[in-house]
């Protein structure tokens, strides 16, 4: 939070909050230049009058050098500086827009697994996705971003996908089979037949250093295996445990082997209908358990780390052979669709491995404590008609995200794994997109939020020349969500109050809604009690309703400008009047 001081001579003064401009949003056009314009105009005609700048100035804020830090188009960034420069001596300030973000319940793919916002630190390695070298990368994130959020988040779903997001997050997703692309959820056009997104990937990895059926009888163990101390066994029916001898034979290992036919009743509660065949107990001798229990790593309950610098071919050897020991195959595609049941952890292991190799995956939970992968090899999820896919929920709680370099970011909601982009904000060289217009223009950058002092009315007389008739104080922050009413939509700058008090007028952004409601409170003074209004401000946009995400969403069309607050500077008159 930032504090300012803006001092104004005159016995009045305005202030005009602008918000959501969107430089580069095709639904920022000529009426809303216009009315911009002159807003900006009447600002400069007047002495004592003034602008604060609310956030969303721009529509992309992505980076691809340090000087020119708008990736979607410069032009964006030339025409924004170019249409402030010639008020910028009459802005007092300017706070950036909140970001796009995901729900609480979304994890993101790091080295060390799956993690959560409150996991997740700048030192952190994750997972991205490089567009141009279709191909999976590991970066540490240069920025994360939590915000509180009250109000509503686009849910996309189906049996593959599951994201719960804000409507500005980016999606990376292709039209008809067509390009990957990446636009905000609020300019993909749902109402395609066919929209796809990016469900696993690969990173192209060498061979590593191990023969296959060391991974077969791996994966084995680690499937449908036993451990006890230096002991290693295997326990399979009679008519499937050459798949296992097999594998042993063809390294050389030596082995144990005896029939065990038993007269099982029941397995876990459920009464047989007949009697089970016999099976077959393996005992792997020495010194060839050594070198499987050596490739465990130690631990039978997660998978080996080398596990995941496999090259595609060497896992999908893996894969086959765990799915023999503990899964089963679709009969009608036994190659390409596949299943494995087990515990969460060994589960959410196998679903990375899955993913870096090229296999699309969803998990389910078919009975308490009990856990099932589902595994397609397929890169990719399609959504024959998204628009019925799409929905809007309301939600309140934490939402995050992070800023990587490759603009991508492995997500994971109720077990369904999505590439998709991240948030726009870039700080890697200490300075948001923003920041660098805030110094081309002169004016301060205040981050997310300010306190602006307001000194009005100077006094004439030479014992006060240096002071003023009135003090105000006003707050400014672009807030998050929101509804999709006006009085949701002002409440959410309503609650700013729970951040600071003592401030007579509070202004938001984000909501692309003008409107404002004064609030008449009582405090208690040494010679009684005083009422005080407090006024919150909803600071409009300048987005045209027609043919954009507004009218798609069914959002009531909106008035286009800003408020102006104006400040009485006379002596023993306190009074803010807002208009729209």
């Amino acid at each position: 939070m930032k504090y300012l001081t803006c001092e104004i001579q005159q016995d009045h003064g305005y202030l005009i909050p602008i918000g959501d401009v969107h430089f580069g949003d095709k639904s920022f056009g000529k009426e809303g230049k216009k009315k911009l314009r002159g807003y900006l105009d009447w600002v400069a005609e007047r002495p004592n009058a003034y602008i604060f700048l609310m956030g969303d100035i721009f529509n992309v804020a992505g980076r691809n050098s340090a000087t020119s830090p708008f990736e979607s188009d410069p032009k964006e960034y030339e025409d924004a500086v170019e249409f402030f420069r010639p008020y910028a001596h009459r802005i007092i300030g300017a706070i950036d827009g909140n970001h796009e973000c995901f729900d609480d319940k979304t994890e993101i793919l790091t080295e060390d697994g799956w993690a959560n916002y409150k996991t997740i630190n700048k030192e952190t390695v994750l997972y991205t996705y490089n567009q141009e070298k279709d191909l999976l990368e590991k970066e540490t994130p240069k920025e994360i971003q939590r915000y509180d959020f009250d109000g509503e988040l686009v849910r996309i779903k189906n049996r593959h996908t599951d994201l719960l997001i804000t409507d500005n997050h980016r999606l990376l997703f292709n039209l008809s089979n067509g390009k990957f692309q990446t636009k905000p959820f609020n300019e993909v056009p749902v109402s395609k037949n066919r929209v796809g997104f990016i469900s696993s990937g690969s990173q192209n990895q060498a061979e590593y250093d191990i023969k296959d059926d060391e991974l077969r009888i791996l994966a084995w163990l680690l499937a449908d295996g036993s451990i006890y101390v230096k002991r290693i066994m295997f326990y399979q029916r009679k008519s499937k445990h050459h798949l296992i001898t097999n594998i042993l034979d063809a390294l050389e290992w030596k082995y144990s082997i005896r029939e065990r036919d038993r007269d099982i009743k029941q397995i876990c509660g459920k009464i047989l209908k007949k009697r089970p065949e016999p099976s077959m107990e393996m005992t792997l001798l020495s010194p060839f358990n050594h070198r499987l229990i050596e490739l465990t790593g130690g631990n039978k309950k997660r998978l080996p780390q080398f596990i995941y610098e496999l090259s595609d071919r060497q896992f999908t050897v893996f894969l086959n052979s765990y799915i023999d020991g503990d899964g089963s195959r679709h009969i009608s595609c036994p190659e390409t669709s596949l299943m494995i049941y087990g515990e969460k952890q060994i589960i959410d292991d196998l679903q990375r491995a899955c993913f870096l190799h090229g296999y699309r995956t969803s998990i389910s939970e078919y009975r308490e404590g009990d856990f099932r992968l589902n595994i397609t090899k397929n890169k990719t999820t399609s959504f024959d008609k998204f628009e019925e896919y799409v929905s809007k929920e309301k939600y309140q709680g934490v939402i995050w995200d992070v800023t990587t370099n490759n603009d991508t970011v492995i997500v994971r909601r109720n077990g369904k794994v999505s590439i998709t982009g991240n948030s726009r904000m870039y700080e890697e060289f200490g300075a948001s997109p923003l920041s660098f217009f805030a110094r081309e223009l002169n004016i301060p950058y205040c981050k997310y939020s300010a306190i602006v002092k307001f000194k009005v009315g100077r006094r004439t007389d030479s014992k006060s020349s240096n002071r003023y008739n009135q003090i105000y104080f006003g707050y400014f922050h672009h807030t998050t969500g929101g509804g999709s009413t006006v009085g949701s939509k002002l409440n959410r700058v309503a609650k700013l109050r729970n951040i600071v008090e003592g401030v007579d007028f509070l202004c938001g952004g984000h909501n692309h809604q003008l409107a404002v409601a004064p609030q008449e409170v009582y405090y208690p003074t040494r010679t009684g009690i005083k009422i005080r209004r407090i006024w919150y401000v909803d600071c409009g946009s300048y987005l045209e309703w027609n043919d954009s995400y507004a009218e798609k969403s069914m959002l009531a069309p909106a008035k286009l400008g800003s408020p102006r607050i104006r400040l009485s500077g006379k002596s023993h008159h306190h009074d803010v009047h807002v208009s729209l």
